[in-house]
């Protein structure tokens, strides 16, 4: 009788083993198939907007089984079925593009597909209203830079108004019948016609404008509240009933001591000035102290192979998300756990953070899954480990949990707190105390799905990691596509299994070189070295990651339009004046496509100054004024600039000096000589913009706007617009006159020498005119 019975246990086991197949291999009749994409949903993309991708042959689980890409840039799939892939459009240089999409699970990779995308196009820019105040069918005068090919509308909230009387610079809408209450934002945006899919498509929104409904008149007051550990605040009109949510344009103040916390709001109603201020008091919840909350209950031994270890019950056992750590509070007191970071092993960065309020109440219990984390696991480790609860930087609790394997049940801690004992009656009880076991000879065999590891004489099936695999060894990247790791684990019983999403990747080495996600994807940053650890278990393996970008501009591509070499005002807007830092250089690209410039150099007569950043993407007739240092998160929302990265361009105020932009591997893009012979305040420019021509001083244009114009033309224009027109671009001489001047010239007018040459060689054959040097002497501002 006793053997029957446990050929009843196993029968039921090896069902449940079988049951558990599925759930290891998902999808499974969609391996090494290729997938199809039959349409997407838009049919154009916008940065920051959902899209569905509708075909056949997807991953539903894992999804991370399909890879998607968009112009070689890698995509974060957010949900998917067998027949529906929905990802975010991240930001990506607009225009033309291609959807790449293969599958890739347990070793098998599908044929990559292809899918013609677009991209939607640059936004308008706007940058004021002739007033801030607003009333219903109200006329608005806004101001900012404007195509006339497309048409213009704008946007207030879910209501789209066309706009009228467009010039290049300013433009009129009539506002709608009705407007939101308090303070609303307007945003403009592009509608132009693809007759490649037959319909009108939106481009990119700008920045927005605030705007203020006055047709209630001036606001009463303002309210903080706290609302779910959030502070909101509220303006109120005598004549609405509803508050208006303001808490993003309110300026809040938070001071605290042990025992309250007073917040403190300040709002001001631009229309009229009106300053309206409130204030609140909180009782301040108690963070935890040492030992106040405690490591209660660790369970590490979830398995796939194992249904019974499905802690968080959502209907499948899984190895990361079911592990978990449960704390309990053993005070009498409300504890407030914002602030707290659990940390497991040697890791220095924590498992799982508390970035909000949690109240954890008197005698009660909080748990983290596996599942709740950034990284869908916990790295709880069956051998045992260490794990540590630490609140505003000051442990709470530390404890080492013995080891065990998968299946067993989890680990209670001890009622007097000194270690860890198996949990008794059951696998584990997050979230509450764990049963009482009472054994007698009557008590029936326990469950062999709930704890297969008591049943006398049989222990269930366990193998034992091997070894780990990861392909490729070496990764060598030249562009900035990015590379996949694919990670095996070999068991001792033979079995192979991809865990590549569920190891733990590490970069040794500088930080700016690449960066690895949690499904092994590698993305170049920079140029350099690295070496990423790859752990899984107890075992560790190295790949090494050499990145070595050739840019692919070209010579001519980019043009070193206007410098500034010596200034005498606050150019950067940073509020400081310092000559070496708000002196500049503007360079536009005038490929007649997008570049990405990354990585270019920017140098004077004795070293490389810049280095340009990652990411710089300019468009076709797109500025970026690098300026010596400071801050320019003031200077402008629609012109890209940068600081050097050196700290100074080190531009002479007088004396030979040449500025030249350059690949890494010594490429001349441009290249430009000149002498400021101390011009105090005044740029020197091209003759005319975009020109490959000398260099002339900013004031003696025609149309120049003042002393400089970083990031506009001399007219103060967009580069996108019309070039300066006329014979006569200087003031009391003709262009002819100017740029015919041969090597012993000069300007009659300032007395300085303005050069553009890279070489001896001729205009010709370099696109420079060529001037002879002026004298060696030099007087620097900051080389």
């Amino acid at each position: 009788m006793r053997r029957a019975n446990y050929i009843f246990v196993l029968l039921i086991l090896s069902f449940t083993f079988l049951q558990c197949i599925a759930f290891v291999v998902p999808s499974i009749e969609s391996l090494g198939k290729g997938p199809k994409i039959n349409s997407i949903e838009p049919d154009y993309l916008i940065p920051g907007e959902k899209v569905k991708i509708i075909g056949e042959n997807f991953f539903e689980n894992p999804k991370s089984a399909n890879k998607l890409w968009i112009n070689n840039y890698p995509i974060r799939i957010i949900a998917a079925s067998k027949n529906l892939i929905e990802f975010i459009v991240p930001k990506i240089v607009l225009g033309n593009g291609e959807l790449k999409l293969f599958t890739y699970y347990l070793g098998y990779k599908s044929k990559e597909v292809t899918y013609p995308v677009y991209i939607t196009f640059p936004s308008p820019i706007i940058e004021k209203t002739n007033t801030i105040s607003a009333r219903s069918k109200m006329p608005l005068i806004i101001y900012g830079n404007f195509s006339l090919k497309d048409f213009l509308f704008f946007k207030i909230e879910n209501q789209e108004i066309k706009a009228e009387n467009i010039t290049s610079n300013i433009c009129k809408i009539q506002l709608p019948d009705s407007l939101p209450k308090g303070i609303f934002k307007i945003k403009a945006f592009y509608k132009r016609y693809n007759s490649k899919i037959k319909k009108y498509i939106n481009s990119a929104q700008s920045h927005e404008l605030e705007m203020y409904n006055t047709e209630f008149g001036n606001p009463d007051s303002i309210k903080i509240k706290q609302v779910e550990g959030k502070i909101i605040v509220d303006l109120f009109f005598n004549n609405i009933n509803e508050p208006v949510n303001i808490t993003e344009y309110v300026q809040i103040n938070r001071v605290q001591d042990e025992e309250k916390e007073l917040i403190t709001a300040s709002f001001i109603w631009k229309p009229t000035s009106l300053l309206l201020k409130d204030e609140l008091k909180i009782e301040k919840l108690k963070t935890p102290g040492f030992a106040e909350i405690i490591i209660n209950e660790v369970f590490p031994f979830a398995s796939a192979l194992i249904p019974a270890t499905d802690a968080n019950m959502d209907g499948f056992a899984r190895s990361n998300e079911d592990e978990f750590v449960e704390l309990k509070n053993i005070t009498g007191k409300k504890l407030n756990l914002l602030g707290c970071q659990l940390f497991a092993g040697e890791d220095t960065k924590p498992v799982f953070n508390f970035e909000e309020e949690v109240l954890i109440e008197p005698d009660s219990y909080f748990v983290i899954y596996g599942k709740d984390t950034i990284n869908k696991k916990l790295n709880l480790l069956n051998t045992g480990q260490v794990l540590e609860l630490v609140c505003n930087e000051k442990t709470i609790d530390y404890i080492a949990y013995p080891p065990g394997k998968s299946g067993d049940p989890s680990w209670q801690r001890k009622s007097d707190l000194t270690g860890f004992e198996k949990h008794t009656g059951s696998l584990f009880s997050p979230g509450g105390e764990p049963p009482l076991a009472l054994i007698t000879n009557s008590t029936p065999l326990p469950s062999p799905i709930q704890a297969p590891t008591l049943i006398p004489d049989f222990t269930f099936p366990q193998t034992q990691l091997k070894d780990i695999y990861v392909s490729p060894v070496e990764l060598i990247f030249q562009d900035k596509t990015s590379q996949q790791l694919l990670v095996t684990a070999e068991y001792t019983d033979g079995q192979k299994k991809d865990i590549t999403n569920e190891t733990t990747y590490k970069i040794s080495g500088q930080s700016n070189v690449v960066k690895v996600d949690n499904n092994g994807l590698v993305t170049p940053l920079g140029n350099g070295s690295v070496t990423i650890e790859i752990s899984f278990q107890d075992k560790t393996i190295e790949v090494i990651a050499n990145v070595n970008f050739l840019s692919k501009v070209q010579p001519k591509q980019l043009i070193i339009n206007e410098i500034l070499a010596a200034p005498n005002l606050d150019i950067n807007k940073d509020g400081i004046f310092k000559s070496d830092q708000d002196e500049f250089i503007e360079i536009v690209n005038i490929s007649g496509s997008g570049l990405d410039i990354s990585g270019l150099l920017i140098s004077d007569n004795t070293k490389i100054r810049h280095i340009i950043s990652q990411d710089t993407i300019l468009q076709s007739h797109e500025p970026l004024v690098v300026f010596g240092g400071g801050s320019v998160s003031n200077f402008s929302a629609s012109i890209k600039s940068q600081t050097a990265s050196t700290g100074s361009l080190g531009l002479n105020n007088s004396g030979l000096e040449q500025v030249t932009i350059s690949t890494s591997d010594n490429r001349i893009i441009d290249q430009i000589s000149f002498d400021n012979a101390n011009l105090q305040g005044v740029s020197l420019n091209r003759l005319g913009d975009l020109s490959f021509s000398q260099l002339f001083p900013h004031d003696k244009f025609l149309k120049s706007i003042g002393k400089y114009s970083p990031g506009t033309r001399i007219d103060g224009n967009s580069f996108l617009g019309a070039p300066q027109e006329g014979a006569d671009l200087l003031k009391g001489s003709s262009s002819s006159s100017s740029s015919s001047s041969s090597s012993s010239s000069s300007s009659s007018s300032s007395g300085i020498l303005f050069s553009s040459s890279s070489s001896s060689s001729s205009s010709s054959s370099s696109g420079f005119a060529v001037l002879s040097s002026p004298s060696s002497s030099s007087s620097s501002s900051g080389s």
